[in-house]
């Protein structure tokens, strides 16, 4: 058998080796171990809670459990999104020069680094390198990463976004308050004013009859028409009892008869007074009375409208009142004492892994094409 050699191909293969995969993975691992600037980490977790304490009169009425619950809410969603926003960025660096912060080592560093002169997307892309979230939506809870080049700016950054964030919370708490409180002030104004003119039609209409309420009026107009038929009745009566006890002649029986008359033209009078048979009357009382029950129905039904308005404005007042929410910091900030970026073997190894990767896939594929020749 002949001596196995080296060919020219094989000799290829080790010098692209050497140039795509031993050179690249060295100065990468040259790159982080010389030029890249150690980076330091904050580390902080919170999440939004609100309590719902008791009101005295639920306590009294055991609507409501005695003692305060707490749980998280959907602002925890908000605030994931808005920790990562541009409203973030600005705030940050309104207090924290970023530019400077993360741009003193460009030069030496622009891998991990942002330009001194970049622009506010620029900043924006770069925040998301440099502030990493972990969001648990069971719980709410959310852990924040801050990475700066000293740990003092990073433990300031982290503050900030705390800050930034229970501010956001409170205004979204103030908000949510405000329009509970002002659509149930609005539902109560709407109810008084509506009573309001109820009243007034009611006055109106007392002083234009001159009668403050019909109702009595006509009950005793009634109990006036019960008694004379009484009497009609009584009259009636004697009168039966003289024609059969005198001649048909007697003045008593006379008498009799003018009386049962004169009951019975009374008893009209009184009907009539109660409701004319006339379409328009001024003395129809049952028209005045029909007037004032629909008048009452009005009031009654603004009343009832009034209260219950007033009620679910007190009941607003107290919920906005005993509902919170905050932002409930678990962990503060940190202060890093040992910076743990980069992580130069890991990087170093990905780089490597990755370039001998595209390495073996380019080798195996010109080989596949060779040897389909």
């Amino acid at each position: 058998m002949p001596t196995a050699r080296a060919k020219r191909r094989h000799w290829v293969l080790i010098f692209s080796f050497i140039l795509f995969v031993v050179l690249p993975s060295a100065l990468a691992f040259a790159y982080l171990y010389v030029q890249a600037a150690d980076r330091f980490a904050s580390h902080a977790a919170f999440s939004v809670h609100k309590e719902d304490s008791t009101s005295s009169f639920e306590m009294m009425s055991g609507l409501s459990a005695l003692g305060v619950s707490s749980g998280t809410t959907p602002d925890a969603d908000i605030l994931y999104q808005f920790i990562q926003s541009q409203k973030m960025v600005e705030a940050v660096d309104a207090q924290v020069d970023l530019r400077n912060a993360f741009g003193r080592h460009y030069k030496t560093d622009p891998v991990f680094s942002i330009a001194p002169d970049a622009n506010l997307e620029d900043m924006v892309e770069y925040w998301e390198r440099i502030v990493a979230l972990v969001f648990d939506a069971d719980i709410g809870l959310i852990s924040l990463e801050v990475t700066a080049f000293t740990p003092t700016e990073a433990q300031r950054i982290a503050e900030i976004i705390l800050q930034e964030s229970s501010t956001l919370i409170q205004r979204l708490s103030k908000i949510a308050r405000d329009d509970t409180i002002r659509l149930a002030k609005e539902e109560l104004d709407i109810a008084s004013a509506r009573l309001k003119d109820v009243r007034l039609q009611m006055a109106e209409f007392r002083d234009i009859e001159q009668i403050v309420d019909p109702t009595a009026d006509i009950a005793g107009q009634m109990g006036v028409i019960s008694a004379l038929q009484q009497s009609l009745a009584e009259a009636m009566i004697r009168r039966d009892l003289l024609i059969g006890t005198t001649r048909s002649g007697d003045p008593r029986i006379i008498q009799a008869e003018r009386e049962i008359e004169a009951i019975r033209r009374r008893i009209e009078d009184e009907r009539t007074k109660v409701g004319s048979r006339e379409e328009e009357s001024a003395d129809d009382l049952a028209r005045v009375v029909g007037d004032y029950e629909s008048l009452v129905v009005d009031r009654e039904f603004a009343e009832q409208s009034y209260i219950a308005a007033l009620a679910a404005y007190d009941s607003a007042v107290a919920e906005a009142r005993r509902k919170s929410r905050y932002l409930a910091v678990h962990i503060e900030p940190t202060l890093a004492e040992t910076a743990i970026y980069p992580r130069r073997l890991t990087l170093g190894l990905l780089f490597s892994g990755f370039t001998f990767m595209v390495w073996m896939l380019v080798v195996l594929t010109l080989y596949s094409i060779r040897d389909r020749r």
